[in-house]
């Protein structure tokens, strides 16, 4: 595991190094003292030195070396599929109630003003690649930050991370709560790290319980480009905006129908 963190980490400052070596050939521009500028004048640009390299070197090319040496998963259902599909969606409707109670939590630790600094820096970076952009810039974001960045992250926190822990420490639930800690904790999101370490935890289940990693890579993909169309568009469904208990209501109990369902399930013994 340690290794293919190590590889990851090389892939990723290699590939960085190749992109300002090849952008640096055509401009005397600084990178380190222009990435939020760069984001908004030169999105594409920002995105193939800055988003791509650590995104394919870090998780995707540790997670598909990963796959190669894989245990066998052939057990694809389509009833785990649809229960998968809707666990996600559920975790959708609970993000504004899981991100009020995380709120809450890091001001009666007077840890919420720090947490937003952070918070607002990211949400710039990504404005300025979406907001007022054209057409080509927005799809290229779309397929950089929402379809790649998607399909990294599950082959590599959950195609690598939880099904190595998973298979070697013989505890499947300790693989999820590691996985998805380093999930949330990797995003620097402290804001959202409580919905960030839910959806972790759904997204392991659906990989153990479909069979399929590309299942929860397309719902993570769908997730980031639903956001960034949102964003762009300036219209932001109500529910994701505001936490609504009628809305928070139909999440929990449909939540706690999906365990009911996998009842058994959730054990996770072998």
């Amino acid at each position: 595991m340690l290794i293919l963190i190590c590889i990851g980490l090389v892939a990723s400052v290699v590939l960085g190094s190749i992109a300002v070596s090849l952008y640096s050939s055509f401009t005397d521009v600084n990178l380190i003292e222009y990435p939020l500028s760069m984001s908004k004048e030169q999105p594409i640009l920002f995105m193939i030195v800055n988003q791509v390299p650590f995104q394919v070197g870090m998780f995707l090319i540790p997670g598909l070396i990963y796959r190669q040496f894989q245990r066998s998963k052939s057990n694809f259902q389509t009833g785990n599929a649809l229960w998968g599909v809707v666990l996600f969606g559920v975790m959708v409707l609970l993000l504004p109630f899981l991100t009020e109670i995380n709120t809450w939590v890091l001001e009666k630790l007077n840890m919420l003003e720090g947490a937003m600094q952070v918070k607002s820096q990211s949400d710039s970076l990504i404005e300025n690649l979406v907001s007022g952009q054209e057409t080509s810039v927005f799809i290229s974001t779309l397929i950089v930050i929402g379809i790649i960045t998607g399909f990294a992250e599950e082959f590599f926190f959950r195609g690598f991370v939880y099904d190595h822990l998973a298979v070697n420490s013989g505890n499947k639930w300790l693989a999820i709560v590691v996985s998805a800690s380093f999930f949330a904790v990797l995003h620097f999101n402290y804001v959202q790290i409580l919905p960030l370490l839910s959806f972790g935890v759904a997204l392991a289940l659906i990989y153990e319980f479909s069979g399929s990693i590309y299942l929860g890579a397309a719902l993570h993909a769908l997730n980031n480009v639903l956001n960034l169309y949102w964003l762009y568009t300036e219209d932001y469904p109500s529910f994701m905006e505001d936490h609504n208990w009628i809305v928070t209501s139909v999440g929990l109990g449909a939540l706690l129908v999906l365990l009911f369902l996998k009842r058994t399930e959730l054990s996770l013994k072998a």
